[in-house]
């Protein structure tokens, strides 16, 4: 008789710990991110692109925060120089001068933002070229922007 009580008690422990596992929310935070990509952003003259919208969609959660934030940058061979401009759904923004090559920037300026908005991002021509036989300095490029963020 003592046998089948521990028995008894042991499943029903068990059953107990297998429904609480399931019924308990979860409380770890998770990771998931979003990526969008610009038109062709073209500049000339010292000028600025025409402004290219990204919207983050439907993001995760509730507690969001951003953990990273990278942007590849396609640069259109004989590009001069320019700056990039990023623009985050609170108002914040980062500008870099990047290389004339195509390449991945990580950029940790945004990081322990809320994801979730309307991103800017456009070029700025810095008006001189490279080329001596180029009437006006021209800048061109596509960017892919990822966005990643933890959230509750």
């Amino acid at each position: 008789m003592k046998a089948f009580k521990r028995k008894v008690f042991v499943s029903a422990m068990a059953c107990f710990m297998a429904c609480l596992m399931f019924a308990m929310p979860v409380m770890a935070a998770s990771t998931n991110y979003f990526s969008k990509t610009t038109p062709k952003l073209n500049a000339i003259n010292g000028n600025i692109s025409r402004i290219a919208s990204l919207s983050s969609g439907s993001v995760s959660g509730t507690e969001r925060s951003i953990t990273q934030v990278s942007l590849y940058l396609n640069v259109s061979s004989g590009s001069d120089p320019f700056d990039v401009h990023i623009v985050s759904p609170e108002g914040y923004e980062y500008v870099f001068t990047p290389s004339t090559t195509s390449k991945t920037y990580n950029i940790t300026y945004f990081n322990g933002e809320d994801p979730k908005g309307t991103w800017s991002v456009y070029i700025e021509n810095q008006g001189f070229s490279y080329n001596p036989n180029q009437i006006y300095p021209a800048s061109t490029a596509t960017a892919t922007l990822k966005v990643t963020y933890s959230y509750k």
